[in-house]
């Protein structure tokens, strides 16, 4: 096994056109040369016939993150509970919201919110969408110095998250 695992790359670098399928129907968009940790390109098929994965993606030690669950609240609400549960399970250990609740609309007009945070060695946002009944929780975390220089890339991809046809 120790021999399979080495000889398969665990990075499968974002390309131009590469679009990622956020839930059963929405999509998102990396930026070119992020890599692509797990998820599933909308090109993707698998056995089991599962439209989606979780996504992780990584570039200079920033790793975004979604977690994709039913939901019947709104953006906001999530992001609430989001960052309450994230906080009891820091446990003081320095997690803390540096920003106010701010908001982003997608490219289809999805309306989202987001916050900034920093724990030790640790900056990042957590932002959160609701999509047809399915909340989308996407975490992107890194060290303080590549975590400013990738923001835009972040913001990007927030903004690219989309619905796709039924």
């Amino acid at each position: 096994m120790p021999a399979v695992d080495e000889a398969t790359p665990w990075e499968a670098p974002i390309r131009p056109g590469d679009v990622l399928q956020l839930t059963s129907n929405a999509t998102i968009v990396p930026p070119v040369g992020w890599g692509l940790q797990s998820g599933l390109r909308t090109t993707d098929r698998t056995r089991s016939g599962s439209p989606a994965a979780p996504i992780v993606l990584t570039r200079d030690g920033v790793l975004v993150q979604t977690t994709v669950g039913p939901w019947t609240g709104s953006a906001a609400e999530l992001l609430r509970q989001v960052t309450a549960i994230t906080t009891t399970t820091a446990q003081g250990q320095g997690f803390h919201v540096t920003s106010g609740t701010d908001t982003f609309t997608t490219r289809d007009g999805i309306p989202g919110v987001l916050e900034a945070f920093s724990a030790p060695r640790t900056e990042g946002v957590i932002a959160a969408v609701v999509i047809d009944g399915q909340g989308v929780q996407i975490q992107a975390a890194g060290p303080p110095e590549q975590a400013a220089g990738l923001s835009r890339d972040v913001a990007r991809m927030l903004t690219s998250i989309s619905r796709t046809a039924a």
